[in-house]
């Protein structure tokens, strides 16, 4: 079977989902799709029935501070560049990056690119320059999730909670 990688499946269209599936029904292909939606919602009932799922979850904030620990001394990253991460700097990294490792490792980089050394020759990130490097978290709000929100946002409107209804308006 010919192996067909599709990132973001969830942006075909059903026309377009079909034409694959007489090759996935006699196993000429192998269907590998990749997406950040719920594949129940997004992929034609026919796709999903014949393909099986793996979600992938967050990682941890250890996970991702062992990553960045890999980055500063592996030599395809910083092995070769003198830089010291201050107390705390991976620990911030780590908690706004919210389980993605790129975004804490792109924080890395940035910091590092946009850091002179030092006298000493040493490129020290400071909390402030870790700070400034990653901006803010980023939510992760999918289609399920944020029509799930909606539906609890109306039915907090129809109970007269008007707490609640700002609370999920927010």
């Amino acid at each position: 079977a010919l192996p067909i990688l599709l990132d973001e499946c969830h942006r075909w269209t059903r026309a377009q989902s079909d034409t694959i599936l007489p090759a996935l029904e006699s196993g000429i292909i192998r269907f590998i799709g990749s997406t950040t939606e719920n594949p129940m919602i997004a992929m034609t009932p026919a796709i999903v029935s014949r393909c099986r799922i793996f979600q992938f979850e967050p990682l941890s904030q250890r996970d991702i501070q062992c990553a960045i620990d890999r980055a500063l001394h592996d030599p395809r990253g910083y092995a070769d560049t003198r830089i010291e991460l201050l107390p705390g700097v991976a620990a911030h990294w780590a908690n706004v990056a919210n389980g993605d490792a790129r975004t804490a490792l792109s924080a890395l980089e940035l910091a590092v690119g946009s850091t002179p050394p030092d006298a000493d020759g040493v490129i020290r990130i400071t909390l402030e320059i870790a700070q400034e490097s990653i901006q803010q978290r980023v939510v992760n709000v999918d289609d399920e999730h944020y029509y799930n929100m909606l539906s609890a946002f109306c039915k907090s409107l129809r109970g007269s909670d008007a707490d609640a209804a700002l609370a999920w308006f927010a």
